[in-house]
């Protein structure tokens, strides 16, 4: 029987580069598809606070809830958040009627029945942003306020409001705009804060001079990215954003800005939206 004959240097070189070839090859495409797992479970977390959000308007014959829980006279970033009166919407949460509004959002007997909804895991996009107890947990997903840094405090016929103002309280028939062309929720990794405080945890403005407005370090978005391991990569990302319609569209942050700041408003008379 002829002896069997081993590999040459050569033929091993060739080997060796093959495998080089196809890791290279291989590894951007494992990171592309792990970049779509994670933006589609993003999309869907966002969904389902969209559609909550739409339920509680239709339930309280179109009133819009207002940026953070009504009946106080606290501060906003020391009420219950926007996140916190959808909620119950999401699924079958119960212990909604038993939350202080006089209290803080974190006070011993509000942070007892928020703990105990475990809804939490809804409002993050990014994994691991949980810190210590439940109703502490960060989230990416914000309400829009409207134009400018004072948005979330303007009265309601003011052409600069969006949809959550912290005391404001609008009806669906205001906004004129049309109800897919205006955003509920735009996602962020900008200092996120715990879903369950109200004030610029939950609810934020956009300011259409602060360009660009989405992007890594950017007031919005900063989710998507995907690591550029060759100069052909689409390493563009971008943000999702939750229409009044209930419906859930990516944003890229290549796209237009005056795209974000028409849906930021419900009246600013738009006629079209630049394409997205």
């Amino acid at each position: 029987m002829p002896a069997r004959r081993a590999f040459t240097w050569v033929e091993l070189v060739v080997v060796l580069l093959i495998i080089a070839v196809l890791v290279g090859l291989l590894l951007p495409l494992f990171g592309r598809m792990r970049l779509a797992a994670a933006r589609a479970h993003c999309q869907n977390n966002l969904k389902q606070i969209t559609l909550a959000t739409v339920n509680c308007m239709d339930s309280n014959q179109g009133a819009i809830p207002p940026g953070t829980m009504p009946g106080t006279a606290l501060p906003p970033d020391q009420r219950l958040s926007l996140h916190v009166q959808v909620a119950p919407y999401m699924t079958s949460v119960s212990g909604y009627g038993r939350l202080s509004r006089d209290e803080p959002w974190d006070s011993e007997r509000n942070a007892a029945i928020l703990t105990d909804w475990g809804v939490w895991h809804w409002f993050q996009c990014l994994p691991g942003q949980l810190t210590g107890e439940r109703h502490r947990a960060a989230t990416n997903y914000v309400g829009v306020a409207g134009l400018g840094a004072d948005a979330p405090t303007l009265p309601a016929d003011d052409p600069r409001v969006g949809m959550f103002g912290y005391d404001r309280r609008l009806k669906v028939d205001q906004v004129k705009d049309g109800l897919a062309n205006t955003a509920l929720f735009v996602e962020t990794n900008r200092d996120p804060g715990p879903w369950a405080r109200g004030g610029p945890s939950t609810v934020r403005a956009i300011d259409p001079a602060d360009r660009p407005v989405t992007g890594p370090g950017r007031p919005f978005g900063g989710l998507h990215m995907l690591t550029r391991s060759h100069p052909w990569d689409d390493w563009r990302g971008g943000a999702n954003v939750g229409l009044a319609d209930g419906s859930v569209r990516y944003l890229r942050d290549d796209a237009d800005p005056a795209v974000l700041t028409a849906l930021a408003t419900v009246a600013g008379g738009e006629t079209g939206l630049p394409g997205w």
